[in-house]
């Protein structure tokens, strides 16, 4: 399931680069594909779920909108890889190297949608111990 939609897709991006990279199978084409759009985006969702399923679990209560840029950009080069233009491939290796830092927990997803703090780390639960009652100091004289 993709985080985002085609139309925050096309509002993303200006109307005639969705247009030309969703049709380059037919250059006189005037208005963008959305299924081409839907089918990068599920896409660029799965290639994202990769690297945050290591490190948070799926699928997401929320949506993270640092997440939705990422899908965005990733599903834009996706649509753009026959020869894609180089501020298009370091947005989506930019991107990978972002979702490479989640999965080592080494960054956060930030805030969802309504402003609430996602949750990262391990899915398991963390523990602690208490200090130890035992120590040679304690136990000095005995």
């Amino acid at each position: 399931m993709a985080y985002s939609t085609a139309a925050e897709f096309k509002a993303a991006f200006p109307e005639d680069e969705v247009v030309q990279i969703t049709n380059l199978d037919d250059p006189t084409a005037t208005s963008s594909n959305d299924d081409r759009i839907t089918e990068a985006l599920i896409r660029a969702s799965s290639e994202i779920d990769s690297y945050v399923g290591i490190a948070v679990g799926l699928p997401l209560a929320s949506v993270p909108l640092v997440l939705k840029g990422k899908e965005l950009d990733i599903a834009r080069y996706y649509l753009d890889s026959y020869d894609p233009r180089e501020d298009v491939r370091r947005r989506y290796e930019d991107a990978v190297a972002w979702l490479k830092l989640i999965a080592e927990g080494k960054a956060s997803l930030g805030v969802d949608t309504n402003g609430t703090e996602v949750v990262s780390g391990s899915p398991f639960p963390a523990f602690y111990t208490n200090d130890r009652v035992f120590t040679p100091s304690t136990l000095q004289g005995y």
